[in-house]
């Protein structure tokens, strides 16, 4: 028994041009996700592509005093943390200490002289 696949050359191009495009796809969604740091930046998640943790910042707290957002941050990361709000990666420091150091949200190109 034998079976034979004939597969038409413009699908088997179209198919090798498909794949190739998710590849990409799939790498650009970790180099985003996983941004170069060099032992630099803060632990934290950059979210999805674009978007970033967007929704989950403007979503409604339950407390008063400190937005849930902050809260599971500090508790999975640390204190200071990176994210990325707004299409803007960026580093979130909830320490005192840090804080006295950097006065806002910094953008993740200026964090080298922050630690």
């Amino acid at each position: 028994m034998h079976l034979e696949m004939d597969i038409p050359v413009a699908q088997y191009v179209a198919l090798c041009g498909v794949t190739l495009v998710i590849g990409w796809l799939v790498h650009w969604v970790y180099k985003w996700i996983n941004p170069v740091c060099n032992g630099v930046l803060p632990p934290g998640s950059m979210g999805f592509p674009i978007i970033g943790e967007t929704l989950d910042f403007l979503k409604a707290s339950s407390s008063l005093d400190i937005p849930d957002f902050y809260k599971q941050r500090m508790k999975r990361y640390s204190p200071v943390f990176k994210t990325s709000l707004l299409g803007q990666p960026a580093v979130i420091s909830t320490d005192a200490e840090v804080q006295g150091r950097s006065q806002k949200i910094l953008p993740l190109g200026s964090v080298i002289d922050l630690l």
